[in-house]
């Protein structure tokens, strides 16, 4: 009886071993892919961060270019003389005419 008995808890902790054994297993498992999965977030941040960096760079790159163009358009524009009024004298006026011309 002490046998059948011995017999009985030998298989019990055996399955209690077995149990551990695949909960130990799940729980590393589980573990890994959690690490996994904090990585690919990591990752993501850091691209959606790279890209927000990159689009910043360009619009500030864009910003300047404008502001570079703006500038040369100003000194352009004051290096020109004033447009003569309608009343001065010796202006030549050009009148546009949307007709074909025949020889």
């Amino acid at each position: 009886m002490y046998n059948e008995h011995l017999q009985v808890e030998i298989a019990e902790e055996d399955a209690r071993a077995a149990r551990d054994q695949v909960k130990a297993e799940q729980d590393m498992a589980y573990q890994e892919t959690l690490q996994a999965d904090i990585a690919k977030e990591a990752a993501k941040r850091q691209k959606e961060a790279d890209l927000a960096a990159e689009r910043q760079r360009l619009d500030s790159a864009k910003a300047e270019e404008d502001a570079r163009r703006e500038s040369i358009r100003l000194v352009a524009e004051q290096s020109l003389p004033k447009e003569p009024t309608e009343t001065e004298s010796n202006i030549t006026k050009f009148v546009y005419v949307n007709q074909p011309v025949t020889f």
